[in-house]
């Protein structure tokens, strides 16, 4: 089952104590618009393979762009509330507990569906070709059980 909400206003997520986003919800073109940005497409000039990380990071960002509206909590070294830039966005991102937070609460959403595979076609022979046994095969072969008359009785 997958619950839809058909609101697409943004909703407040307190990353870590003190430090609050304003976030757009990560929803499936915010997805693709992030995957094609230029920072995710850079990592991949000229046939370079990225880690795992520096995409995971670079998407973290880019989405973040797309669906930060503003935020409390982060200020500069003099404690001055900073404005949501990208560099602003990109530095705060560089600390671990804020994109591990990020990942979690606003990104992983965002994956859900893919994760799921809801919402996608079933597996092409059915939709449990895809999973694997739980029960082991019987030890040996059993007969039916013998058919009832379905004729009505007088």
């Amino acid at each position: 089952m997958i619950r839809l909400s058909m609101k697409a206003e943004p909703r407040w997520l307190e990353l870590v104590p003190g430090v609050r986003w304003l976030l757009s919800p990560c929803s499936s073109t915010v997805m693709g618009k992030a995957r094609d940005s230029e920072q995710v497409q850079d990592l991949f000039k000229d046939g370079a393979e990225p880690s795992e990380t520096d995409v995971s990071l670079a998407m973290a960002k880019a989405i973040a762009e797309l669906t930060l509206v503003e935020w409390e909590g982060v200020c500069d070294e003099r404690d001055k509330p900073l404005a949501v830039t990208p560099e602003a966005i990109s530095a705060a991102l560089d600390v671990f507990p804020l994109f591990q937070a990020f990942q979690t609460q606003h990104v992983a959403a965002g994956l859900l569906l893919v994760e799921e595979k809801n919402g996608y076609a079933p597996s092409p022979t059915g939709t449990s070709a895809a999973a694997g046994n739980t029960a082991r095969p019987a030890r040996r072969s059993v007969k039916s059980a013998p058919a009832k008359s379905t004729s009505r009785k007088r």
